[in-house]
């Protein structure tokens, strides 16, 4: 019997921003089998509209594969931001990395 893909984890910190587009897109954009993406942005402390615009073709894609994602916001800065554009819409967004995983265990 073939195990099951584990969750993708991916950890961000600091300023996303137009000079970590690329690293950003690579991070998230990973190619791998899975069953869902935990995004950790408990340590990024500011995010422009390049970086919120990759987070959000990444919820395509992801939604595209089949793929839950949940996102781990828990500075209020980064929440201010994500909600001024409309992101807590479309993600799935938790205080911290348990309660994301047990969305996306419950997800998959």
């Amino acid at each position: 019997m073939k195990a099951q893909p584990a969750f993708e984890v991916v950890t961000l910190a600091g300023e996303l921003d137009i000079a970590r587009k690329e690293e950003l897109h690579r991070a998230l954009f990973v190619e791998a089998e899975m069953r869902g993406v935990l995004v950790d942005l408990s340590d990024v402390t500011y995010a422009d509209s390049t970086a919120l615009t990759e987070l959000l073709r990444f919820r395509m894609h992801a939604e595209q594969h089949g793929l839950p994602v949940a996102v781990v916001v828990n500075g209020p800065q980064l929440d201010r931001i994500i909600r001024y554009a409309g992101l807590h819409e479309v993600f799935d967004i938790f205080e911290n990395r348990g309660d994301a995983m047990a969305h996306l265990e419950r997800a998959s």
